[in-house]
């Protein structure tokens, strides 16, 4: 078909009238992005898709527009197609940019999911309520409960949601859970706590104000009476105990007015009258109660009862009188130190023996112990403290006249409740006199020994002569001797022997303390017993002896004496046996720190009266009927005792006897002379 062509007044008039509606229609898609007409426009692929809202009701809009809640119409994919102006508000986000935006990207990213899981449920038609986070413009986090219900226009299916902000909801609920943990707090604290009005009247009071109360106040037939209301002087009638430390008021009554007026004072001491007539000692505080800054609705009163640590510390005061009266009238000096070691008090004649105060003693502790001593006690000192247990050492101690004195040292450690060392308690004895004895002592016994050892090697001399040529008559006239005179030339013989075997005995008594120069070594107890076993070879087949042993340890001994305690003790085992062959069993075990061996056999035993004596030099129990000294168990005793051990005996005569030896585990290099 062929058109006719237009003039060009048609075709001006044509364009103007295309003009005309371009402009209504950009008023038109204008007015709708602004909120003026029912309408949400939505950009796609083909353009501005617009949808009106032709069923809402223009009064219930404006209802909606002006309500406190929240409330938005979403497409089911969530784009918004309606926000009223509290949103927006709330969100900090203008309503053009709401409109036609997608509400998820104003959901927190943790909350996404639940968001588009209530979105789809309501989408479906089930209304939902759910709490999660919104995100405002500026960055905060408004937890918020979303309801979601299914609304169905006639252009497009939506959904209803209402926005209800939780944010003072939770700042409420954190204030009540604020205040039921200080209430909480306040009734399971032991410290009194009162909180009064303008007017000075109980408008709080714990549990322990109560009970404190009930101490004071008279009883009631009614039972106790709760105290909120009542003022607090009425109440609480305190007596103040004025101090220039805390400077606090002379009275409760104006100390009441001064933390009315915003005065905080602390640690003031006082007491209340029970109705019992004691007297309750408190430690107190107050202040003003400002709950709100700036105002001052009340005062604040929080006081202990002290009583126990009052009385406690009145008994202290007393029993560190009764030492320190205990420490002065006792000879020794005296002295305390703090769990590092570190002297905290020593008595006068401490002070008085030094010639110096207690801050010198502290400096110069080391100068005032003799150059030759100061390691050892050091070391004893240092070692103590890091283990715990006893102190006790010897050494010399310089005096103010600058002259030395011998002193035995001890320190006990004072623990606390807990365990822990808080204090050690120390004296220093004075030995001097008797380390002036104990050196004439040995010396005496030095002496004593030194004649005796040599009075045994001049002895055998003439011994060995006597008895040399008595042999000598009995081999060459023995035949020329009557009966008689046979019988005293034996009686010579025999005497001779026994008076040498005495001799030597009495050589080896000595040769024990003589011999305190031997070395300590460690000994090998199983293979020494195997040795001393060996050389008893002939009398354990002639007595048919059987020996036990049980595992022995290896200790720190010299050899050569413990040699002698196993010869000595098994030699008695098989010389003093039963009618039985003797049964010997040997053992040894660590007590307390102390090895012990035992000795245990069957034969004629001890009477409990004979026990004690039998460790004496030359005591023989059974007389000339058995051979032997009567000096084997004093020479054991003698050896042990260079050790700082001991031997005894458990027995029952005819029972057979049990004996021991022990010696602490932790021997000296060298043994004690």
């Amino acid at each position: 078909m062929i058109t006719k062509p237009r003039t060009k007044s048609e075709l001006v008039a044509e364009i103007a009238e295309l003009q005309k509606q371009l402009s209504e229609a950009n008023d038109t898609l204008r007015a709708i992005r602004q909120g003026e007409i029912d309408a949400f426009v939505l950009d796609g692929p083909a353009g501005n898709r617009i949808y009106t809202l032709q069923t809402a009701d223009h009064s219930y809009r404006v209802l909606v527009q002006q309500m406190n809640e929240s409330a938005v119409i979403l497409t089911t994919e969530g784009f918004v197609l309606y926000a009223n102006a509290t949103f927006s508000a709330l969100i900090s986000v203008s309503h053009e940019e709401l409109i036609s935006s997608s509400i998820q990207s104003l959901v927190s990213p943790e909350h996404q999911p639940i968001f588009e899981a209530a979105l789809a449920r309501a989408a479906a038609g089930d209304a939902t309520r759910t709490e999660m986070t919104f995100l405002a413009r500026h960055g905060e986090r408004i937890p918020a409960l979303l309801s979601l219900a299914p609304l169905n226009l006639e252009i497009v299916q939506g959904v209803c949601g209402i926005v209800t902000d939780l944010r003072e909801r939770r700042k409420a609920e954190e204030v009540e859970r604020a205040q039921f943990l200080v209430r909480s707090i306040l009734d399971h604290a032991t410290a009194v706590v009162v909180i009064t009005d303008r007017d000075g009247k109980i408008a709080h009071a714990n549990a322990a104000a109560q009970m404190l109360a009930e101490r004071i106040l008279p009883e009631s037939a009614a039972g106790p009476r709760s105290i909120l209301s009542e003022p607090f002087l009425n109440v609480f009638p305190l007596e103040i105990q004025p101090s220039a430390a805390t400077g606090a008021p002379a009275s409760a009554e104006l100390l009441l007015e001064a933390a009315l007026s915003g005065s905080i004072y602390r640690n003031i001491e006082g007491f209340i009258q029970s109705g019992s007539g004691d007297f309750v000692n408190l430690l107190l505080s107050a202040g003003p109660f400002q709950p709100v800054e700036g105002e001052i609705q009340g005062a604040v009163f929080t006081f202990s009862d002290v009583s126990a640590m009052r009385e406690a510390q009145r008994s202290l005061r007393q029993s560190e009188q009764r030492f320190r009266d205990l420490a002065e009238s006792i000879p020794q000096l005296v002295w305390t130190t703090n769990a590092a070691g570190r002297m905290d008090y020593c008595n006068t004649r401490t002070l008085e023996y030094f010639g110096k105060t207690l801050e010198e003693l502290v400096r110069e502790q080391s100068d005032l112990i003799h150059p030759d001593d100061v390691s050892n006690t050091r070391t004893a000192w240092l070692e103590a403290l890091e283990a715990d247990h006893l102190h006790q050492t010897e050494c010399r101690l310089l005096s103010k006249d600058g002259s030395y004195h011998w002193f035995l040292v001890r320190a006990v450690p004072v623990r606390g409740a807990d365990g822990k060392i808080v204090q050690w308690f120390g004296t220093s004895t004075n030995v001097d006199v008797q380390k002036y004895v104990e050196d004439q002592l040995r010396r005496a016994n030095s002496d004593l020994e030194q004649f005796a050892y040599a009075a045994s090697h001049d002895f055998q001399e003439p011994l060995r002569t006597v008895t040399i040529y008595s042999e000598l008559l009995e081999q060459n006239i023995a035949s020329q001797l009557d009966g008689e005179a046979s019988a005293y030339l034996q009686y010579v013989l025999q005497g001779g022997k026994r008076m040498e075997a005495l001799l030597e005995s009495l050589i080896a008594y000595t040769r024990a303390r003589r011999d305190y120069e031997a070395d300590v070594s460690e000994v090998e107890c199983d293979g020494l017993l195997r040795e001393v076993l060996a050389s008893f070879g002939p009398a354990i087949e002639e007595s048919g002896a059987q020996i036990t042993a049980q595992p022995l340890p290896r200790v720190r001994f010299a050899r050569v004496h413990m040699v002698q305690l196993f010869q000595n003790l098994i030699s008695n085992a098989i010389k003093y046996r039963g009618p039985e062959p003797p049964r010997i069993a040997i053992a040894a075990e660590n007590r307390a720190g102390e090895w012990v061996f035992s000795f245990r056999d069957n034969g004629m035993g001890i009477a409990p009266e004979h026990q004690g004596s039998i460790f004496g030099v030359f005591k023989r129990l059974h007389g000339s009927s058995i051979p032997g000294s009567g000096i084997g168990l004093a020479i054991c005793q003698r050896i042990l005792e260079q050790y700082r051990g001991r031997i005894w005996v458990e027995s029952q005569a005819n029972q057979g006897s049990v004996f021991y030896f022990a010696f602490p585990a932790v021997v000296s290099q060298t043994v004690h002379a």
